[in-house]
């Protein structure tokens, strides 16, 4: 087993390296920057999860090995959803972007919890991924990034980002006033 989490390690740790280079070289609009870091310290985070992995099957004891197997599988799913969704509004984006990058900037500037999450966007049906412990990413089709009528699309799914992090809240507030609705007040 200790041979087989070595390996899977180090080619995750390939994996990560690789993703981090495509990252750090990838043409963008200068508003993706606060994006760009921040999924560059993510990547940074996984190569030390990684290195350490290596570093306690190099050295540690036989019991070791179930903590680290663990480690591994998240490591795995992180360093797949990295490469599948994290990076992608790196590595596809263009100078068109700006308009919409500028808005999401824009959009959680006005919100204390989102101030200082970054801005991204893919290609896609508009929608968000509210990833509130990684970094949100919204979509919008490529087509209708380039225009303002458009734009307000980007607030309603702000808004989907804001239940994302007020849930406890808004759904509180919704079975308060659930009696009142129903007429049985």
């Amino acid at each position: 087993m200790r041979a087989l989490l070595v390996g899977r390690n180090r080619a995750l740790l390939r994996t990560v390296q690789s993703l981090t280079d495509l990252i750090r070289t990838a043409s963008a609009p200068t508003e993706l920057d606060p994006y760009r870091a921040y999924v560059l310290g993510i990547c940074g985070h996984l190569a030390d999860v990684l290195t350490r992995n290596l570093d306690d099957l190099g050295r540690g004891p036989e019991a070791i090995l179930e903590d680290v197997l663990s480690n591994t599988q998240l490591a795995t799913r992180l360093a797949q959803l990295l490469s599948a969704r994290i990076a992608s509004p790196i590595l596809r984006a263009s100078a068109a972007d700006r308009l919409c990058l500028r808005t999401i900037t824009w959009l959680h500037r006005q919100h204390p919890v989102t101030t200082s999450v970054p801005a991204a966007f893919g290609d896609g049906h508009t929608a968000v991924w509210p990833f509130i412990q990684v970094v949100p990413i919204y979509f919008m089709p490529a087509a209708e990034q380039r225009s303002l009528l458009f734009q307000p699309l980007v607030f309603h799914e702000f808004g989907h980002l804001l239940y994302a992090y007020h849930q406890p809240e808004m759904d509180a507030l919704v079975s308060d006033a659930t009696p009142f609705l129903m007429g049985s007040a």
